[in-house]
């Protein structure tokens, strides 16, 4: 398999005391399907308590009348990464409102090639992948990125992340792609543990703090 000169083991952290803070790219090398293959033998030990659920949950393309929950999803999940850099200054209404602006313009959007989609179960909605298609300028390979990865509070648990992001590995395949990369902010450790259960490492690290 191999690994990125740029790959970091290292544990992200909030460096609070200079209001500091770090964001986390990271990425599965590539061949995927090697790299799928041994995500699943890891997981192997919590399939039996996530198969029931997981069963009961179906992958289809998305539709238009999905948005309205996709992009709760996508404000929810906005909210939880970046709620530490903007409370209180951005109300939480206001900051979902916003959140829901920017998919907008992102959906009108018809440069880049895209796909949503979402996890369905018993009750409906359950979750949804976003995915598009980059370029990196350098190795000039097209890559799968993950815009947005979001699970239903009552789906969590039922293996429904790890088959979304299955879903997204087959669509990269299918274009060509030998990678596919994320962004998740290092607080958000239920992400954290996914993304490294399904072999995903630390590429790079994005660090802000306000001007003196």
């Amino acid at each position: 398999m191999r690994r990125t000169a740029s790959t970091s083991r290292a544990r992200a952290c909030w460096q609070t005391a200079r209001s500091t803070r770090a964001w986390r790219s990271v990425h599965r090398p590539a061949s995927v399907a090697a790299a799928a293959a041994g995500a699943s033998a890891r997981g192997a030990a919590a399939a039996g308590a996530a198969a029931k659920g997981a069963a009961a949950t179906r992958i289809r393309a998305g539709r238009e009348s999905d948005w309205r929950n996709v992009a709760r999803g996508n404000a929810q999940t906005a909210w939880i990464s970046f709620a530490s850099r903007y409370r209180p200054a951005i109300p939480a209404a206001a900051f979902r409102a916003r959140a829901r602006r920017f998919d907008l313009r992102l959906r009108a959007d018809r440069s880049a090639r895209r796909a949503l989609f979402i996890a369905e179960d018993e009750r409906g909605y359950a979750g949804h992948v976003w995915l598009e298609e980059r370029g990196d300028p350098w190795s000039l390979e097209r890559y799968t990125i993950v815009l947005t990865l979001y699970v239903e509070p009552r789906a969590r648990g039922y293996g429904v992340g790890h088959r979304l992001l299955r879903q997204a590995y087959r669509w990269g395949r299918r274009h060509g792609h030998a990678r596919i990369q994320l962004s998740v902010a290092p607080q958000n450790e239920a992400a954290l543990a996914l993304y490294r259960s399904e072999g995903f490492e630390t590429m790079l690290y994005s660090q802000s703090r306000p001007l003196p």
